[in-house]
């Protein structure tokens, strides 16, 4: 098992350091790029604490994680009468509409794709060893969860945000525009653009972690007692 498990995260990570330096245009969906190196809105942490909840502060400024199922957010539905906008809690910049959420089972709150494609900013995140797509919030960079490619159609994309990172707005017109996915955003998604480039810098400090972790298991096996 110890020497599956080293295989395993050797070659996960050897595929992944590959895909991120020189991410492919088939595999651009999963990211939607265009402000992913966009300097974010900068505020010291004691006033981001000032301006913050608990709770909050811990998911958009430590990277927290907030229970599943426990986000009033969850209980908007797409279908719902009354649309509105999902919009960062840190600095209110719009990253989701109703139209585009969906219920994943996962116990936080879900969508196919943001507003817009300049509203989400992404990196590589290592925090389970295993290397996840990261989203934050382009306008000042707080974390607000990550996004997978098990979602439904029409991109096939699963936004996971924790709901403490939002806040919710009711829009209180009939303005289709600001109710809907833009079609820019879809477009981006969908179509085949320059493939992204992550620097190898920010790739390999995760990558050497779990090469140790492997090392440590491959140890272990090899000196098992026979």
């Amino acid at each position: 098992l110890a020497f599956l498990l080293s295989v395993y995260w050797i070659t996960t990570n050897a595929v992944f350091a590959f895909q991120s330096t020189n991410i492919s245009p088939s595999r651009i969906r999963s990211f939607v790029i265009p402000q992913q190196y966009a300097t974010p809105m900068e505020k010291t942490d004691a006033e981001w604490q000032s301006i913050l909840d608990d709770e909050s502060y811990n998911v958009l400024r430590k990277k927290g994680t907030e229970p599943a199922f426990t986000s009033p957010l969850n209980d908007i539905s797409s279908t719902s009468e009354t649309k509105g906008i999902f919009s960062c809690k840190g600095c209110g910049e719009p990253l989701f509409v109703t139209t585009a959420k969906f219920d994943s089972g996962t116990g936080w709150p879900s969508f196919y794709a943001p507003v817009s494609s300049t509203s989400i900013a992404y990196q590589t995140d290592y925090d389970l060893l295993l290397p996840r797509n990261e989203c934050s919030c382009a306008n000042c960079g707080g974390h607000l969860g990550h996004v997978f490619e098990d979602g439904p159609q029409p991109t096939g994309l699963r936004y996971c945000i924790n709901g403490v990172a939002m806040v919710y707005n009711e829009k209180k017109d009939n303005n289709q525009d600001n109710n809907e996915v833009s079609t820019t955003s879809i477009a981006t998604i969908e179509s085949p653009v320059e493939a992204a480039k992550l620097p190898m810098g920010s790739i390999l400090p995760g990558i050497m972690v779990n090469l140790g972790v492997a090392a440590l298991f491959l140890s272990s096996w090899s000196h098992r007692p026979s």
